[in-house]
């Protein structure tokens, strides 16, 4: 087990220390022995900490780490991985680090010293120390000796956490063991709270590229779900749209982009602008998907599928392209479900042939076509689901709404899904 899942031993061995006059107990236990070693464990890995946010939690556990040690000051910095920089996150004793946006390279300085060698580090005396300290507040802060250790979550280092004390100390073995252990607890929920936040943001993002509102066309009924996999999962990059034409013709889009995070939810919003554009220049589905399929192939991204239809309200025709998505569902009344297998073409992203054959189809009065992506069928195999789908639509009504609620209720509904499920239903109203 690595150290994000607790305080080894092994980190006692490993630290670095600078001591130019000698003296201090490297080996032995805090003052107080076993019994208050034992408690100061206890005080940074209660339970309760975990019902605390991120702010209140690194503040509580920098309490902590001062009261445990004796220490004056207690100071988090995080690594931004893209500069190679240590920057002040929270602090106790020397807040103005954090007013100040302090920030430093890896490897210059007290904190840097602990990034770099991912070790624990301690400074008996500044003013005899061969490290140069470039934080200035803490000279002016008067801090005579310093114990930093490094945050580490899954063996990749994430920033460092020090204490330091007005009047000169020296940090022992057991200092440094309690020191590591408020250091794992904070890097794991630090770790968490980026988590939780990039999801936030990746699906409220998501939620925003998604359709407010499906149009309203005259003979036309629509129905459309989205549900996201799994908290713990992450967001994903399933989507759909639908796009009134200025002609009068409805286009319809379903798509699903390979990977999760505000990573493919910013993708998916690219296809989707992408597409939109090229639709409303009256660009028709194989032509719209072969541009896009350039698009992709330009900006290097990661593969996708995509099926593009464009219906017209007026003959009941119905054009589609498909970029290795999975087939659409034609139910027509009294006749039962059909899967519309004519379209072809590879994936996006896979810099495979360009061209795109369409199918040409119709949308009989009282039909309802039924897209989806493949998160819906999963874990099951694609013609076990083909059955399933079509024997569920046989038997439901062909009502969007209802139809997309029973596709729910059989596939989706009481199990935990490790992708995101879109559909998007549309049925011919017109009267004959």
């Amino acid at each position: 087990m690595d150290r994000a899942g607790c305080p080894c031993d092994h980190t006692l061995e490993m630290s670095t220390k600078v001591d130019p006059a000698g003296g201090g107990d490297p080996a032995g236990l805090a003052p107080d022995g076993p019994q208050k070693a034992i408690e100061s464990f206890q005080r940074v890995t209660e339970a309760a900490l975990a019902y605390l946010d991120l702010d209140a939690l690194l503040s509580e556990l920098l309490d902590r780490a001062r009261d445990i040690l004796d220490a004056d000051t207690a100071v988090i910095l995080l690594l931004e991985e893209d500069r190679r920089a240590l920057v002040a996150r929270a602090a106790k004793g020397l807040e103005e680090e954090v007013e100040r946006g302090f920030e430093l390279p890896v490897g210059a300085g007290f904190a840097g010293r602990v990034a770099a060698s991912e070790q624990p580090v301690t400074i008996e005396d500044l003013d005899h120390s061969p490290i140069k300290v470039v934080n200035p507040l803490l000279r002016e802060k008067g801090v005579r000796s310093l114990l930093g250790v490094p945050l580490i979550v899954e063996r990749r280092l994430i920033g460092v956490l020090h204490v330091g004390r007005l009047e000169r100390r020296d940090f022992d073995s057991a200092d440094v063991h309690l020191l590591q252990t408020v250091a794992d607890r904070a890097a794991l929920a630090i770790e968490l709270g980026r988590l939780t936040d990039q999801q936030r943001a990746a699906r409220h993002l998501q939620r925003r590229l998604l359709p407010q509102a499906l149009p309203e066309i005259p003979d036309l009924e629509l129905a459309s779900r989205y549900l996201p996999a799994s908290s713990d999962v992450g967001v994903g990059g399933d989507w759909y749209d639908v796009i009134a034409l200025p002609d009068g013709r409805l286009g319809m889009a379903i798509g699903d982009v390979v990977g999760k995070g505000a990573r493919a939810a910013a993708y998916m919003g690219e296809l989707r602008s992408a597409l939109r554009a090229y639709a409303l220049d009256g660009i028709g589905p194989g032509p719209a998907l072969a541009k896009l399929s350039r698009f992709v192939e330009m900006q290097g991204g990661d593969m996708a599928t995509l099926l593009y239809a464009v219906l017209d309200p007026g003959d009941s025709s119905l054009r589609i392209a498909r970029a290795g998505h999975p087939y659409p569902l034609l139910v027509h009344p009294g006749r039962g479900p059909t899967f519309l297998t004519g379209a072809h073409g590879p994936a996006l992203g896979m810099g495979a042939d360009n061209r795109f054959r369409e199918q040409e189809s119709a949308i009989e009065a009282g039909s309802t076509l039924l897209l989806y992506t493949d998160g819906l069928m999963e874990p099951m195999r694609i013609a076990d689901a083909e059955s399933a789908l079509a024997q569920t639509l046989s038997a439901s009504p062909l009502d969007p709404e209802a139809l997309c609620d029973n596709v729910i209720a059989r596939f989706v509904r009481g199990r935990r899904s490790t992708d995101d499920v879109a559909l998007l239903a549309v049925r011919n109203t017109a009267t004959d």
